[in-house]
């Protein structure tokens, strides 16, 4: 036994000298901590881009499945009002019932776009020079007393258009309400 203890410490001391050496000649041939088996630089930029471009379009696929659910829970509100209103008066609505869409087989627009960089900006329309930049929209309101709470929105909502004229409304009433006032022209509400 104590021979065969001897013999394989040897082999072992062997084996760990004859990996040093070539761990030695790898590091002069291919750098230090190199093996040379290592993906050229190139590719791995390349699979590197392309697990961002992959992570995009997640996200994008999910943003078109959230936005599926949200319209097929709008079409299915709409329904139940058509038929609230048909059982009402007994006659039944002109027209097509709105089409209740799967969220399963809901697909990003094929020229949806996401940035890499700033993921909360949106690709936008100049209305001036009719151009299209990286952008945001972003609505704010504040107070000459005292901060205004902002209204019910976030950061991500910001909007996706240049045009900010249909925000100016809940935009000015938002911080009123979170005051406990009314907005200027709007109905008191009864008591």
């Amino acid at each position: 036994m104590q021979e065969t203890e001897a013999r394989l410490q040897r082999e072992i001391e062997a084996l760990l000298q004859q990996a040093e050496k070539v761990d030695e000649e790898e590091d002069a041939r291919y750098g230090k901590g190199k093996s040379g088996d290592e993906l050229p630089e190139e590719l791995q930029r390349r699979e590197s881009r392309l697990a961002v471009i992959r992570a995009a379009k997640a996200e994008l696929e999910a943003e078109a499945k959230a936005k599926a659910e949200a319209e097929a829970q709008a079409a299915r509100e709409k329904i139940a009002e058509r038929e609230r209103n048909e059982k009402e008066t007994g006659k039944k609505l002109g027209g097509t019932p709105p089409r209740v869409p799967d969220p399963e087989q809901a697909t990003p627009d094929p020229k949806a776009q996401k940035s890499f960089t700033d993921p909360e900006s949106r690709i936008m329309k100049d209305g001036a020079m009719k151009s299209f930049e990286q952008a945001y929209n972003a609505q704010i309101a504040v107070g000459a007393e005292r901060p205004c709470p902002p209204g019910p929105r976030r950061y991500s909502d910001a909007l996706e258009s240049y045009s900010n004229a249909a925000q100016l409304g809940p935009e000015q009433s938002a911080p009123l309400k979170a005051l406990g006032r009314r907005a200027p022209g709007a109905a008191r509400a009864p008591p």
